[in-house]
């Protein structure tokens, strides 16, 4: 069976309140073309990311590379992510092994990290400011932003995010 090929309709856009309708869409499962960093704002749910199951909390940090099977399983109450994602269009003016550096088989491995709240915070700030660059039709993006070097729009310290974290599981 064949799994639906999914990209974003922009290069880079950001949402702070994904809600279960939104999430819904996801039941099927779906391989993804972009690149997604994810932030649980509220509530707990299952998804299942390559094949393997995961449980979702408050904080907790998704990041979805590309070629990620995705499929959403279940809530247990009311939740709701933030998220900033980077379209294939996007992902492919970017050597994203170079971006992402040593973190890349931690993030194969482990794609879902709990943060402390801080770091969380930090990261909800970021896609706020991504979706409201992303979503406002009038913003229009300085010629320097659109050319192929598109690492000035990934958080320099992803790296050194991953690097921090525990990755037990």
């Amino acid at each position: 069976m064949e799994v639906p090929q999914v990209d974003l309709p922009l290069e880079v856009l950001a949402w702070t309140k994904v809600t279960e309708d939104i999430l819904n869409i996801y039941k099927q499962s779906c391989r993804l073309q972009a690149c997604i960093f994810a932030i649980c704002t509220e509530g707990t749910m299952k998804v299942s990311i390559n094949l393997l199951e995961y449980e979702v909390h408050p904080n907790d940090l998704i990041t979805l590379l590309p070629g990620t099977i995705i499929q959403f399983r279940e809530k247990a109450e009311k939740v709701s992510l933030c998220f900033a994602g980077f379209s294939a269009k996007c992902i492919g003016h970017i050597n994203l092994l170079t971006t992402i550096g040593n973190a890349y088989p931690k993030l194969i491995e482990q794609p879902i990290i709990p943060l402390s709240e801080n770091i969380a915070d930090y990261l909800k700030e970021y896609f706020a400011l991504l979706s409201h660059a992303s979503c406002d039709e009038s913003f229009k993006m300085d010629g320097g932003l659109v050319t192929p070097d598109y690492s000035d729009k990934y958080p320099t310290d992803v790296p050194e995010l991953f690097g921090k974290q525990s990755f037990e599981p």
